[in-house]
């Protein structure tokens, strides 16, 4: 059975680094938080729009998958490990 506290929407961003390419050098990634884009299950929810009062947290995730069945063309099975220097919110 699903458990519907985790059935809920989700803001995501993309970008277009490779695995190898993260891996070497440091990366300066930015993603505005309006830029974000409302998703649940992978599924795009257009009329969604970020309520900032709302935010309990973040995550990263590396997935296959992208939007409304779009795959990741950046995506390899296997381990993925990267280290996250500095985080700041604009």
């Amino acid at each position: 059975a699903k458990d519907s506290k985790f059935d809920v929407s989700s803001l995501l961003s993309i970008f277009d680094k490779s695995k190898d390419d993260m891996m070497k050098e440091e990366t300066v990634i930015r993603i505005a938080l309006d830029e974000l884009i409302p998703t649940i299950f992978a599924r795009t929810l257009p009329d969604e729009i970020l309520n900032r009062q709302t935010i309990q947290g973040f995550q990263f995730a590396y997935s296959k998958f992208l939007f409304d069945k779009d795959l990741n063309p950046y995506f390899e099975l296997g381990e993925f490990e990267f280290s996250l220097k500095e985080i700041r919110a604009y």
